[in-house]
């Protein structure tokens, strides 16, 4: 009867783990949604995918940037920019903490019109392309997966291999 009870505790086990595991195609689809609401420059829809406690550093600066600062961000580079096209290649994930911290890495291929005024480096109605590479952190909290951190690099990394 032993034998049997401690059988049955491992089948229950093993399904519960198998319930519980974390789904790479869950994060695959905040990033996307993540990078859709930024080239559909929804901001509300962007910030919401947010936790509160997100920080991230500033590129060019060494300042972290809060949620809210984020927000701000947001506003300055929008008032200058719009997304023409927006390619997320996704390269891994790494789970940890029983499968509630996702850490996503993937990059971008862009290409945005400049609408600013013309700069040394920009003229208005520019179409310009960028190839960034994105660590996302990610956070299951309450049955969704927030933004909490992370890291971006680029703009000088040549454009994705064409597929075979």
């Amino acid at each position: 009867m032993v034998r049997i009870t401690l059988l049955l505790a491992a089948c229950f086990a093993m399904i519960s783990a198998c319930a519980n595991k974390p789904n790479e195609a869950d994060v695959w689809a905040i990033v996307e949604a993540r990078n859709a609401t930024w080239a559909q420059n929804d901001r509300d829809g962007h910030m919401a995918i947010y936790h509160p406690d997100f920080l991230r550093w500033s590129i060019g600066s060494d300042r972290l940037l809060t949620k809210d600062s984020f927000g701000s961000l947001w506003d300055t580079i929008k008032s200058n920019e719009v997304v023409k096209r927006l390619e997320i290649i996704p390269k891994y994930i790494q789970f940890y903490a029983d499968g509630k911290v996702a850490v996503a890495h993937y990059t971008i291929d862009e290409e945005y019109q400049w609408t600013g005024e013309d700069t040394e480096t920009r003229t208005k109605g520019e179409i310009l392309k960028g190839n960034l590479r994105f660590s996302d952190v990610y956070v299951f909290q309450k049955g969704t997966w927030l933004y909490v951190g992370g890291h971006r690099d680029g703009m000088a990394l040549s454009p994705p291999e064409p597929p075979l």
